[in-house]
């Protein structure tokens, strides 16, 4: 895996597409980043910054896991084409776990009201944050595993 050496990198795809579990480090990676820099405090003086990074790392350790699962099984099956594979499913069970969390959310806000809603956000505090995001990236993981196993599991 090249971090900085893209001259090299370059030469290696010229030969051909990337084994797949190179390709596997260079998703973890920008994954990785992508989680890191989402959830990263926009405020570094605040008093809750040791909750906000252990957040981080939670959600950073997630993404991993979840990844690596779902590449597991891949690899168990026909063991080609992961990324490509992960990157589809992954727009469309997203967008569903969005509209499922965005579905509920709304007769919870009208049957319990926002005051309630923020006062225990507020009480669960960082521990509550972060079961939750643990939550749903674990559902979104599970199902993006269960399809890709579907999928090079066939035949």
């Amino acid at each position: 895996m090249y971090l900085w050496n893209t001259r090299s990198l370059v030469e290696d795809l010229k030969r051909g597409p990337l084994p797949e579990q190179e390709q596997l480090k260079y998703f973890l990676f920008s994954s990785a980043l992508a989680a890191m820099s989402a959830a990263t405090p926009s405020d570094a003086t605040q008093a809750t910054l040791l909750p906000a990074w252990a957040a981080i790392v939670t959600e950073i350790s997630f993404v991993m896991l979840g990844i690596i699962w779902c590449y597991r099984s891949n690899a168990a099956g026909d063991n080609r084409d992961f990324v490509a594979r992960f990157l589809a499913l992954h727009v469309p069970i997203g967008l569903r776990l969005s509209a499922l969390i965005f579905v509920v959310s709304i007769p919870l806000v009208a049957i319990l009201g926002p005051a309630f809603l923020i006062d225990l956000y507020e009480k669960a505090g960082a521990v509550g944050v972060v079961a939750t995001g643990a939550l749903f990236s674990f559902i979104f993981y599970w199902r993006v595993n269960v399809r890709i196993r579907e999928i090079s599991h066939v035949g």
